[in-house]
């Protein structure tokens, strides 16, 4: 009797702590390679305790269980910063040992199961914060001289990518890679248009917060934002395209957080000039971000148009949502959503290249003429409003007069303040 009690509490023993072993999923371990840093996914079925060393040009994490085969027990990244990644089974331990190109700093931490992803340990190697000031540098260089050919710029941001798959549709689409093949078509034609300088937020397989897409827009000076997605729908009857621009709730969030940080304010709103008047900054983002709002409305619906005409896809219309992605101070901005990978329809149209180039070109095309637009309703895009102007100066200076300056920028009062923008024909 005895033996038999030791025996079932060995057998317990072993059972329960067989249960918190992060045995490994069959996806393998991912890496994605981002312009300011490398990230790997250790995918686990179930939670395990992760544990880093730092060794110089080596991290080694460790965690309970075994990664059980089969398995690469050396995986090739060569990139800027990650050489390879080794992994080695110690009983119930495992431990993967990143090897680096140079020593760098890195952040570790874990995702919990989410719908149909599994338990993730992360480990983000990061570029030297030289190097990322240069690559941000180069942005507002980029975006600078585009202007100076009288350019406007547009920047499109794919959705998702990396880790984040987005959804996964009929006939195998996958959101990230649909939205960046036609992202990546978009950019080409605007680049034909001789007035427009089309650049995107990520050119790659990798993830990019939401507040850094936010954050590259407004390093490149961008005349217009657009965030690609196509979605899925719980019911497969749903079809067709559909457009978010940002609503009233989400812009007066958005306004209260920038007032409590103006430093981070000024640090991505570039064209933006605060003053120590808290009173005055919130008249000046509260009217960048009502034209962001009203222009990103109107490129919108001329985008769809275009879109509806060109793809016979059905026009679903404009919504209203508070997206993060959408909160930028003096930029119009929209998100997309192209069709519906849960509908036999819409998909079956989405996996053609030719459609999706056809997608692309009309997107291009509605792009084209908001701008065209914007160049019939104004000979210089905007007047900064400074310090001491009047709606009669302004109206004298532009050889107009003060009724058509508040029509054109449906002003209700003959107040300015600085840091205003004005349309000026």
């Amino acid at each position: 009797m005895g033996r038999l009690v030791k025996g079932l509490a060995f057998f317990l023993i072993l059972f329960l702590s067989s249960k918190s072993w992060g045995y490994y999923t069959e996806k393998g371990i991912n890496f994605w390679t981002a312009p300011d840093h490398t990230r790997i996914v250790i995918a686990l079925k179930q939670p395990a305790k992760p544990y880093i060393s730092n060794l110089g040009k080596t991290i080694v994490i460790s965690f309970k269980g075994r990664i059980r085969p089969p398995y690469k027990r050396l995986i090739n990244i060569n990139d800027p910063l990650v050489d390879r990644i080794q992994i080695v089974n110690y009983g119930n331990l495992c431990k993967v040992y990143v090897r680096l190109k140079r020593p760098n700093s890195y952040r570790l931490f874990v995702l919990r199961r989410y719908k149909n992803r599994p338990f993730r340990i992360v480990l983000d190697v990061l570029k030297p914060a030289k190097e990322i000031l240069k690559e941000k540098e180069a942005r507002i260089k980029i975006g600078a001289e585009a202007r100076r050919r009288n350019k406007y710029v547009v920047v499109i941001d794919p959705g998702h990518g990396g880790m984040d798959p987005g959804a996964i549709g009929l006939y195998g689409l996958v959101e990230k890679d649909l939205v960046l093949d036609i992202s990546r078509r978009v950019v080409k034609y605007c680049n034909q248009e001789p007035n427009i300088k089309a650049l995107l937020t990520r050119n790659g397989d990798y993830y990019i917060p939401l507040d850094k897409r936010v954050e590259i827009a407004h390093e490149y000076g961008a005349d217009l934002f657009i965030s690609i997605h196509s979605n899925k729908a719980p019911s497969r009857k749903v079809k067709g395209v559909m457009a978010f621009v940002l609503s009233p709730r989400g812009a007066k969030s958005n306004l209260a957080r920038m007032l409590e940080n103006i430093e981070n304010a000024e640090d991505i709103v570039k064209d933006i000039k605060f003053t120590n008047s808290r009173n005055i900054n919130k008249i000046v983002l509260d009217t960048a971000q009502e034209f962001s709002v009203t222009e990103g409305e109107r490129a919108a619906k001329i985008t769809l148009a275009y879109i509806t005409y060109m793809s016979h896809m059905k026009n679903m219309g404009i919504r209203k949502a508070s997206l993060r992605v959408l909160k930028n101070p003096g930029i119009p901005s929209f998100l997309l959503e192209l069709g519906f990978m849960s509908n036999s329809e819409d998909a079956a149209k989405l996996t053609s290249p030719s459609f999706r180039d056809r997608v692309a070109y009309a997107i291009c095309r509605g792009i084209v003429s908001y701008f065209n637009f914007r160049d019939r309703i104004k000979r210089v895009r905007y007047y900064m409003v400074k310090k001491g102007d009047t709606l009669w100066k302004i109206a004298r200076d532009h050889k107009t007069t003060v009724d058509k300056l508040m029509a054109l920028n449906n002003l209700k009062s003959k107040k300015l303040y600085p840091g205003m923008k004005l349309y000026v024909p």
